[in-house]
């Protein structure tokens, strides 16, 4: 009777521990962000969040893109209402599709290197007009 019991309870938890364990191992981020400034701002392009690990830099370069577009329109605006900080995603999809998206690994980061360097440079710019409202 008891090896009954042992091999129910064995073929009762396998499959359950099974699944506990891809669940474990499973990284995907299901959670809405929110945000303290703007919270209705436009959502980020959905493939941009869920590439495989090798494929990260390319979301993070179209991030950046959108980042510069969003600091110039600060500064050219000298404005920093939500729309014009947090604009449509549609403008950084079209640089980062028509200039960025054939590259490969190691000409991505070369250029994810510049991009980051463009954006550091605006980002004082648009943080000072952003200061005056409030809305850093």
């Amino acid at each position: 009777m008891k090896p009954l019991i042992l091999t129910l309870a064995v073929l009762i938890a396998a499959p359950n521990a099974a699944a506990a364990r891809d669940d474990f191992m499973d990284f995907t981020i299901t959670m809405e962000r929110t945000y303290r400034v703007c919270p209705d701002r436009p959502k980020e392009p959905k493939w941009e969040g869920n590439q495989n690990i090798k494929a990260a830099w390319k979301g993070i370069l179209l991030q950046k893109i959108y980042e510069i577009q969003s600091y110039e329109a600060v500064i050219q605006n000298d404005d920093c209402s939500c729309e014009v900080r947090f604009p449509k995603w549609n403008r950084a999809m079209q640089v980062y599709t028509e200039n960025f998206s054939e590259l490969t690994y190691r000409d991505g980061f070369e250029v994810e290197d510049k991009i980051r360097a463009r954006a550091k440079a605006l980002r004082g710019q648009a943080k000072a007009i952003c200061d005056r409202g409030g809305l850093w």
